[in-house]
C-alpha cells in the first residue's frame, strides 16, 4: 500500500489466506507500526443482567424516560450481555425490552437502541445489505464486516442473511452483483471460503 498504487493482489492473498486471530494480529502489529487501529468493547465485569433490567425498567417506567440511564447500561455492556439483559427483563415483567425501547424512544436515538440490542449476525447482515442496497455500494462496511470476521462468523452471517426478512439472495450474489474487479475477488474469496472450511 505504499508508495504509487497499491498491490491489490498482495493483500486479497494474505488476508483470504489468514484466520481471524491472524488477520487480528496483523491489525495489532500494522497499528504498532503505523498508529492505526480498530475500536473494540469491553464486556462489563462484574455483570448483573437482572439489576440491568431492574434499571431499564425503572427508566421506562412511569412519565416519561430517564434516557441517561438507558445510555449508562446499554452502551457499557457487550452485544452478548445485552442480550441476556433482554431475556432476564422478558423473564422479569414478561415484556419484550426492544419493544418497550421503541415505544419509550424515537428517531436516530431509537435506531441506535434497536441496533445494540439486534444480534450481531443480524446486525451484520442488515449492514451488508444495507450496503449492497439501491444504487452505489458501501465498500467500507463490506471491508469492516468482511475482513474482520473470521471464517465462522462469516458462515453464521451468511445464514441470517438469507433467513432475514429483507427478502434478498445469498451474499455471495450480492457481493458478485455490486462489487468489481479485484475487490469483487477479495469479496468473493472471504465468502467462499468460510464456506468451503465450514463444510470441511
Amino acid at each position: 500500500m505504499k508508495g504509487f498504487g497499491t498491490d491489490e493482489k498482495a493483500i486479497i492473498q494474505v488476508l483470504t489466506r489468514r484466520s481471524n486471530e491472524q488477520r487480528l494480529r496483523i491489525a495489532f502489529e500494522f497499528k504498532t507500526l503505523y498508529g492505526k487501529s480498530k475500536p473494540t468493547v469491553v464486556p462489563v465485569n462484574p455483570f448483573d443482567p437482572r439489576e440491568d433490567a431492574a434499571v431499564l425498567r425503572k427508566a421506562m417506567k412511569g412519565f416519561g424516560t430517564d434516557e441517561k440511564a438507558i445510555i449508562q447500561v446499554l452502551t457499557r455492556r457487550s452485544n452478548e450481555q445485552r442480550l441476556r439483559i433482554a431475556f432476564e427483563f422478558k423473564t422479569l415483567y414478561g415484556k419484550d425490552l426492544v419493544s418497550d425501547l421503541k415505544s419509550e424512544t424515537s428517531g436516530k436515538f431509537e435506531d441506535l437502541l434497536v441496533a445494540l440490542m439486534t444480534p450481531l449476525p443480524q446486525f451484520y447482515a442488515k449492514e451488508l445489505h444495507d450496503a449492497t442496497a439501491g444504487i452505489g455500494t458501501d465498500e467500507d462496511v463490506l471491508i469492516e464486516v468482511m475482513c474482520t470476521m473470521s471464517n465462522h462468523e462469516i458462515h453464521v452471517i451468511k445464514q441470517a442473511y438469507t433467513a432475514s426478512d429483507l427478502r434478498v439472495p445469498l451474499l455471495e450474489d450480492d457481493l458478485r452483483g455490486d462489487t468489481s474487479g479485484n475487490f469483487k475477488r477479495l469479496m468473493t474469496s472471504l465468502c467462499m471460503v468460510s464456506t468451503f472450511l465450514d463444510n470441511n
